[in-house]
Parts: structure tokens; sequence; C-alpha cells
């Protein structure tokens, strides 16, 4: 019997809604804390959340809110202090070194914030699709170039990343996280490195990406990605503050009964205490 990491997903999951139904990625109560040279660091508190599979989530906040730390649990790069991450229904926080990098490197796409880091300097742009596709599955026919074309890359799939602009290098790292459509593409303030042109060419490549099947999920102070998602989580204090869906922005009820409030109504009560008002079904916050 193979050993309990290497369980197939199937028989993993705990979540048995539908494949079209269940999230990309579902994180539960996650805490994760550092230790520094000042004592004990609380990067999150208890923040959950559901990805939704096929739809492209912005991750906003304040520096130092803790949205860094969740994009890291989320991509499997790191193991929580306390709670659960599951990709695509299947649990990751008991899993081995070994089988999360293995999941990482299957089910995973990773963008980083400055677009050089995500290539390798000897490899052609067709080469650096072709060997991301190859490490999650068979490269069938001519999968590359459709996905160069789908990037806006195929007139440069045979130069290097020194002879790319930059939003192309970042545009190339994308290709690279779709390649074999892995369950989450998760990308960390992607545009942050872009010059006007390179951030607005690669903006308006993602709603394009969503309608290919991927997911999305990136980390952003840029209002134009904001504008696009179908997702907005905002993080602050290291736990989820609000959720925006169909254009309208939801407070949160953590599993403590606790009401997370996006800042810009948290500030409207700088005592941090509100009086509460409820009449039947109607609810009201002042301030004191």
């Amino acid at each position: 019997m193979p050993p309990a990491d290497d369980l197939s997903p199937d028989v993993r999951s705990v979540d048995h809604r539908s494949d079209r139904d269940r999230p990309a990625a579902v994180c539960r109560e996650l805490v994760q804390i550092y230790e520094a040279a000042g004592g004990a660091v609380h990067a999150l508190r208890g923040l959950s959340a559901e990805i939704p599979a096929r739809a492209l989530t912005a991750v906003v906040g304040p520096s130092g809110a803790g949205k860094s730390t969740f994009l890291r649990l989320l991509a499997g790069l790191e193991r929580p202090t306390v709670g659960e991450v599951e990709i695509d229904g299947r649990p990751t926080a008991h899993l081995s070194g070994r089988a999360r990098r293995r999941l990482v490197a299957e089910r995973i796409g990773y963008v980083f914030q400055t677009p050089a880091d995500n290539l390798l300097a000897d490899l052609r742009a067709r080469e650096h699709v072709r060997l991301a596709w190859s490490l999650r599955a068979p490269v069938p026919g001519d999968a590359v170039d459709r996905l160069l074309a789908t990037t806006d890359l195929a007139a440069v799939a045979d130069l290097r990343p020194a002879a790319l602009s930059v939003g192309q290098q970042q545009r190339l790292a994308f290709a690279m996280a779709m390649a074999a459509t892995p369950a989450l593409i998760v990308a960390d303030e992607p545009t942050a490195s872009l010059d006007a042109d390179g951030a607005a060419t690669l903006v308006d490549l993602l709603p394009r990406l969503v309608a290919e099947g991927q997911t999305l999920v990136i980390c952003t102070h840029d209002p134009r990605v904001v504008a696009r998602a179908d997702v907005v989580l905002e993080v602050a204090g290291g736990t989820l503050a609000a959720e925006g869906r169909a254009g309208e922005m939801l407070a949160v009820v953590d599993e403590a009964d606790r009401i997370h409030l996006p800042r810009a109504v948290a500030d409207r009560f700088p005592g941090r205490r509100l009086r509460l008002t409820v009449d039947g079904d109607d609810v009201r916050m002042d301030p004191p």
C-alpha cells in the first residue's frame, strides 16, 4: 500500500462537491507565526477563505497585512503553523516535504514579482514553456505554440529573456504557470515591476487566461487588476477583513463569531468600538 502522502487526490479528498462546484482551494483558520529577534510575529491570525475555480481572485490590503504570507501558504511554499489548505479538494497540511514539492510542481503555478526571477537566462521562450509543461504532464502536439499565442508571445518564441521586454518576460512567466492547466496560479504583485504599457497589456490578458480555464490568485495594489477580478479578498491584521463578489463588499464573520470590517469602514470607528443596534431584521452600527 502506498504511503498516505502519495495517495491520489481523489482518495484523499474531503470535499464531495462536483468538480464544477468545488473551489480550487480552501483555506481554514490559517495561523502563521515566525520567530524573530524581537519575539514571535503573527503574520496570519486565523484566516479562512475559498478560492473559486476558473476565476480571478485579487488579494488586497495594506503592507504588512499578511497578504504575501497567505499567498505562500496557498501556493504550498510554506506549511502553516496552524490550519489547513486544500488544493483541488486535497488537504495539504499533513504532507511530507517530498509530497508537498510534488504537489507544487504539478498542481500550482507561481509567478514572482520580479520577472527575471521566473526565468532561466539560457532558455528561449518556447523552451521555458515546454520545460514547465513537461514537469506536470506530457507535452501534447502544438500546445506550447498555442500557449505562446494566447499570451501574445508567438513572435518572440525563439528569443531568450535578455531579448524580451520586462512585460514580455512577465507574460512568459504566466505562460509557464499556465502550462498543463494547474489547479491554481498564484502571482505576487505581477505588475509592480512593469512600466505602464507592460502592466496594461498584462492586465488585459488576465480575463483571457480565465476564459482558457485558468484559476488566478493575484496579490496586488494595482486598481486595474482589482477592477478585472471576479472576487476581491481584503486582508488586514493577518485575517480576512472583507470579501467582494458581484460588485459588493461583504464583511466577514469568522468561526469565533467575530465581525471583520473593511478598512474603510473600520476607520470610522477610531476607538475600535461601535454601538450595535438590532431591530427585528435590521442591524445598525454607529460610533459610540
